[in-house]
């Protein structure tokens, strides 16, 4: 499999307005957010529309930073990066999550990307991963 191909499939998705994380993981995912203790540097991988990038600032994550392969999503908070090859120091965050990404990276970067996570991680690492495909995001 391509993993360019892959991303160019997400380039296309994302143009679409509805293809976002969808209200019920949303809320689950901010229950978690709000439960964790440390308000210190927080990295969203996969972060998508940056959703929890920016529920991340509003709890007090400082700075609250995201990756993304999708080139439309990129912005001062979202900055490119796949989670095979993170491009951050080691422990750098004290919090790293992964909302519903994993399922849709390639299995061969699956083992390299919990390594990466591990590795830019300081206290805590939070993995939320789908095994049923989404409802285009609703």
């Amino acid at each position: 499999m391509d993993r360019y191909a892959e991303f160019e499939k997400y380039e296309r998705a994302y143009k679409q307005p509805s293809y976002r994380m969808g209200n019920n993981r949303k809320n689950s995912a901010k229950k978690v957010l709000k439960a964790i203790k440390a308000r210190g540097p927080y990295l969203d991988v996969g972060c998508g529309r940056g959703e929890m990038v920016e529920f991340a600032k509003e709890l007090g994550f400082s700075p609250s930073v995201g990756v993304e392969v999708v080139d439309c999503l990129l912005n001062e908070d979202v900055a490119y990066g796949q989670a095979h090859n993170l491009p951050f120091n080691d422990n750098e965050f004290d919090v790293v999550t992964s909302f519903d990404a994993f399922e849709h990276f390639l299995p061969e970067d699956t083992v390299q990307a919990l390594s990466e996570i591990n590795r830019v991680a300081r206290k805590v690492v939070i993995l939320c991963i789908a095994f049923t495909p989404s409802n285009n995001g609703r």
